[in-house]
Formats: structure tokens, C-alpha cells, sequence
């Protein structure tokens, strides 16, 4: 695929209006400042039009192309850290940090971001582990079905399963969980192209267990 920020470089010289972003930037191939500050510099590029997705990213276009093997418990709390910093960077000019997996200190991202206090952020997250980080530092929260999830019934079931969850977590944080996105990528064995009817009998379908934001491929 593409590099992400440069293609949004590209997208943000070519539009005025819509919003451009990922799903999902990964912390295979990133680090949190040198993301952090690609953000920025779209945002201002773009004049506030961007939009930030986090996520580990398919397991097989990330880990054992850039050579990393972490266990899944290292990856979930390497994740934290990562959406954490990322948090802190967007949000103050300079930013010092000591984590278990990524420091820095007196760190810039000036000027800053357009979009105050920062870019709204999407993690996209299926596990308990990750929910708690999305219900914690999302503005948006991502989800799909999974590989093994091979019925529409099942894919509606499992999305129900996870909204109520994350919800719950959001609840625990304080916060109110309609302020943040509950966005779904519409992946097989979902078919949202075949059919006007289909297609409207599918946003009704997810819409009445918490999606309020639907992506396609």
C-alpha cells in the first residue's frame, strides 16, 4: 500500500472540504513523534481536516514485515503507550515522556495542530484490553467482524457484543458514550453493494445496536 501521511499530503493539495485520515496508521512502521508531527503538518496543511485512526493493523502486513515479534500482551501495552504519547503530542507543543517503550523529552510539535485541543483520534480495537485504551483516548472507536466470522448474524451478534461492552468501559472512564463515534468497517460476509435494499437494511440493522458511523472499502 501507499504511505499513509504522504498520500494525505497529496489528497489535502487536491481538496478543500472533506476530511481526509487513516484506518489505521499502526505502530509497526510508526513512531509516536514522527506521527504526531506528520499530523500536525496535515492538519495545518489542510486546515483542520484531519482525521487520525490508530490501530495495530492486519497482523500479517505488520509484524513480520518490519521483523518484530512481540507477544500479544507487549503489543497491547506498547499500544497504550503509543496512543498515549500520540495523545500528549497533538495536544502542548513540547511533550517530555517516560514510558516502559517509548520516551522522549522536551519533544516539539510546533506550530501545533489547527483543530483544538488536538485532531479527533479512532482506535480501532475488538479485545477487552484494547476497548479500555478506545473508551480511555478515542474520540471514535473502530471495529469489523474478524476472520472467524463467517455469517451476517454473527457479524451483528459479535458488533452488538462488543457496543455494549465498550460502552461500558466508556461509562467507567466517565465519559458519555454517545460523544464518541461507534464506526464499522463493512467487511465480508457483510455485502453492502448489493442492493439499494440491502444496503438499507444493513445501516438499520447496525444502527439499532450502536453503529453510528459505517466504512466501505
Amino acid at each position: 500500500m501507499f504511505d499513509g501521511p504522504t498520500t494525505l499530503a497529496l489528497m489535502a493539495r487536491e481538496t478543500s472540504e472533506i476530511r481526509v485520515g487513516t484506518l489505521v496508521s499502526s505502530l509497526y512502521f510508526r513512531q509516536p513523534l514522527t506521527l504526531a508531527r506528520a499530523t500536525m503538518t496535515l492538519d495545518q496543511l489542510t486546515d483542520g481536516r484531519v482525521e487520525l485512526a490508530l490501530g495495530v493493523g492486519d497482523p500479517s502486513a505488520g509484524g513480520p514485515l518490519a521483523g518484530i515479534t512481540w507477544s500479544p500482551a507487549e503489543q497491547v501495552a506498547r499500544f497504550r503507550e503509543f496512543v498515549e504519547l500520540i495523545d500528549l503530542l497533538l495536544r502542548q507543543q513540547v511533550t517530555s515522556y517516560d514510558g516502559e517503550y517509548y520516551t522522549c523529552a522536551e519533544a516539539e510539535v510546533i506550530p501545533g495542530s489547527v483543530q483544538v485541543p488536538r485532531p479527533p483520534i479512532t482506535i480501532a480495537a475488538h479485545g477487552p484490553k484494547m476497548l479500555a485504551i478506545a473508551a480511555k483516548f478515542g474520540d471514535g472507536w473502530s471495529s469489523w467482524g474478524g476472520y472467524g466470522v463467517e455469517t451476517e448474524a454473527e457479524f451483528c451478534k459479535v458488533t452488538a457484543e462488543r457496543c455494549e461492552r465498550f460502552d461500558e468501559l466508556v461509562a467507567k472512564q466517565g465519559r458519555d458514550p454517545k460523544t464518541i463515534r461507534h464506526s464499522l468497517v463493512c467487511f465480508p460476509p457483510l455485502t453492502p453493494w448489493e442492493s439499494p435494499g440491502y444496503f438499507t437494511d444493513m445501516v438499520g440493522r447496525f444502527m439499532a445496536v450502536g453503529i453510528d458511523e459505517f466504512v466501505f472499502y
